[in-house]
């Protein structure tokens, strides 16, 4: 049984959620779907306008691709990687720099492949043989604090610097660094997060709750 669903919550404690989510099968081909989470940058003004047009401008580019584009996994990481860059330079030129930035987390599930793209700290992971597998790395100061210094990474969330990102959308052309992941279609379930789960909840619980 296949189920795609989305949820996001302003929490506790802010008046405005700066998250932004989608996920949209493609008009002639159902199995062909784009999943994406993007997360306005705190400490900065308007995340969740900067979140809203990355997604806003992701969904239409996904909708207007062919599924013979969308079916080329060298295709598809060619003209997302094109796409992000122009959404980048689209809010600088809109709004200034240094003004407001969001992370992005996108994949694109294809006929054969998984295709994840990410910019900052929110995550991917992918559900198979009964384990919870992180998909991607977070762009961020603390995370290389878990790969070089080894503290564990559900520590990571009491770090003071931990909302720091070293990379987003929005900000300047310096930071719009993206990650690719791609794997074949080969696992149980996928999932998309902002840290607004992420930094509440551990790896362990997560797989708990799936």
């Amino acid at each position: 049984m296949e189920v795609l669903d989305m949820k996001t919550d302003i929490g506790k404690y802010r008046d405005c959620n700066e998250d932004s989510i989608t996920y949209v099968c493609h008009p002639k081909s159902k199995k062909i779907k784009l999943l994406a989470v993007a997360d306005g940058m705190g400490g900065k003004a308007f995340g969740d306008i900067a979140s809203s047009y990355t997604i806003d401008r992701v969904t239409k580019w996904f909708l207007n691709r062919d599924t013979k584009t969308l079916n080329s996994k060298k295709r598809v990481i060619s003209l997302v990687q094109r796409m992000i860059k122009c959404i980048n330079t689209g809010l600088i030129k809109k709004y200034g720099t240094d003004v407001m930035g969001t992370t992005l987390t996108l994949a694109i599930i294809n006929s054969r492949y998984t295709i994840v793209f990410n910019i900052g700290d929110s995550r991917c992971y992918i559900y198979a043989d009964k384990k919870l597998i992180q998909v991607t790395e977070d762009d961020s100061d603390v995370w290389l604090y878990y790969k070089v210094m080894g503290i564990k990474k559900d520590n990571l969330r009491y770090i003071a610097s931990s909302n720091v990102i070293n990379a987003c959308i929005g900000i300047n052309k310096r930071l719009c660094n993206v990650s690719i992941y791609s794997f074949k279609n080969l696992y149980d379930g996928i999932f998309l997060f902002s840290d607004g789960v992420t930094d509440i909840v551990t790896d362990k619980k997560l797989l708990k709750l799936i």
